[in-house]
Protein backbone atom coordinates (compact mmCIF):
# COMPACT_ATOMS: atom_id res chain seq x y z
CA UNK A 1 0.00 0.00 0.00
CA UNK A 2 0.54 3.29 -0.35
CA UNK A 3 1.58 5.88 2.29
CA UNK A 4 1.20 9.09 3.02
CA UNK A 5 4.26 10.63 1.66
CA UNK A 6 3.81 8.44 -1.81
CA UNK A 7 5.48 5.14 -0.66
CA UNK A 8 4.89 1.48 -1.13
CA UNK A 9 4.95 -0.04 2.37
CA UNK A 10 4.36 -3.48 2.52
CA UNK A 11 4.62 -5.88 6.08
CA UNK A 12 7.96 -6.86 5.12
CA UNK A 13 9.56 -3.27 5.92
CA UNK A 14 8.76 -3.67 9.73
CA UNK A 15 10.75 -7.17 9.50
CA UNK A 16 11.63 -7.53 13.42
CA UNK A 17 9.08 -5.18 14.79
CA UNK A 18 5.98 -5.30 16.83
CA UNK A 19 3.39 -3.57 14.47
CA UNK A 20 0.74 -1.59 16.13
CA UNK A 21 -1.89 -1.58 13.29
CA UNK A 22 -4.45 0.92 13.46
CA UNK A 23 -7.37 0.87 11.70
CA UNK A 24 -9.13 4.78 11.59
CA UNK A 25 -11.57 7.10 10.32
CA UNK A 26 -11.52 10.50 10.31
CA UNK A 27 -15.00 10.37 11.80
CA UNK A 28 -14.40 8.23 15.01
CA UNK A 29 -13.09 10.59 17.72
CA UNK A 30 -11.67 7.69 19.94
CA UNK A 31 -9.66 6.69 16.91
CA UNK A 32 -8.00 10.49 16.89
CA UNK A 33 -7.69 10.55 20.78
CA UNK A 34 -5.47 7.58 20.73
CA UNK A 35 -3.26 8.47 18.10
CA UNK A 36 -2.12 10.92 20.94
CA UNK A 37 -0.57 8.03 22.72
CA UNK A 38 1.57 6.60 19.76
CA UNK A 39 4.43 9.14 20.10
CA UNK A 40 4.62 8.28 23.62
CA UNK A 41 4.59 4.40 22.43
CA UNK A 42 7.15 5.23 19.60
CA UNK A 43 9.78 7.09 21.83
CA UNK A 44 9.68 4.83 24.63
CA UNK A 45 10.16 1.93 22.33
CA UNK A 46 11.62 3.63 19.05
CA UNK A 47 13.90 0.59 18.09
CA UNK A 48 11.50 -2.22 18.36
CA UNK A 49 8.02 -0.80 17.62
CA UNK A 50 6.28 0.60 14.20
CA UNK A 51 2.88 2.11 13.18
CA UNK A 52 0.55 1.52 10.39
CA UNK A 53 -2.15 3.78 10.45
CA UNK A 54 -4.80 2.45 7.95
CA UNK A 55 -7.68 4.42 6.83
CA UNK A 56 -10.74 3.98 4.08
CA UNK A 57 -11.05 8.01 4.25
CA UNK A 58 -9.54 10.13 0.92
CA UNK A 59 -5.75 10.57 0.65
CA UNK A 60 -6.53 14.44 0.55
CA UNK A 61 -8.52 14.96 3.82
CA UNK A 62 -5.69 12.71 5.28
CA UNK A 63 -2.99 14.76 4.30
CA UNK A 64 -5.21 17.40 5.27
CA UNK A 65 -5.21 16.01 8.64
CA UNK A 66 -1.67 15.42 8.62
CA UNK A 67 -0.29 18.68 7.40
CA UNK A 68 -2.22 19.93 10.47
CA UNK A 69 -0.62 17.74 12.92
CA UNK A 70 2.39 15.87 11.48
CA UNK A 71 2.91 12.30 12.91
CA UNK A 72 5.84 9.96 13.04
CA UNK A 73 4.57 6.87 11.73
CA UNK A 74 3.25 5.51 8.41
CA UNK A 75 -0.57 6.67 7.10
CA UNK A 76 -1.69 4.21 4.44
Amino acid sequence: MENHLGELKSFKDYKGKVLLVDFWFQGCQPCLEEMKYFPVLLKKDHNDLAIMSISIDPKAATKKLLEQKPKPWDFL
